[in-house]
């Protein structure tokens, strides 16, 4: 199973489905979204099949480190440095990426994330009108 080398860690990943890039944080069955896009899975730093760990005092990088993580993962993934979407429970580190002057793409997408709304009709796209999706 692939690894990425980050500083002080690595990070496990896996790829599946063809497509534009789909980074997906916390992305507990994301693998459903591979007949639209590359889903990109990983474990954060410091968690399951991830190694590394944040000094346990440094609380104010730690956002940061995980916005590294996540950019370095979509650097060694995309031949371009535009990532088409990110998506997941930590959408905090969406925007560290904004103040860190991440790739455009993904900004554009933080805005996606936060409406709601566009992000419950994908779900229902995929899963039908009596999906749920979380979007608060």
């Amino acid at each position: 199973m692939p690894h990425l080398e980050i500083p002080g860690g690595s990070l496990y990943y896996e790829t599946v489905g063809l497509g534009p890039l789909l980074l997906c944080i916390a992305g507990a069955n994301a693998s459903h979204l591979k007949d639209s896009f590359t889903v990109v899975m990983y474990d954060r730093r410091g968690y399951s099949r991830s190694t590394g760990k944040l000094s346990s005092q440094d609380y104010g990088h730690r956002l940061e480190t995980h916005a590294d993580d996540a950019a370095a993962l979509l650097a060694h993934l995309s031949p371009s440095p535009d990532c088409d979407r990110i998506d997941g429970e930590l959408q905090h580190v969406v925007g560290t990426f904004r103040t860190k002057g991440i790739p455009p793409a993904v900004q554009e997408f933080a805005a996606f994330i936060q409406a709601g709304y566009e992000t419950e009709a994908l779900v229902h796209t995929l899963a039908g009108p009596d999906a749920a999706a979380n979007t608060t």
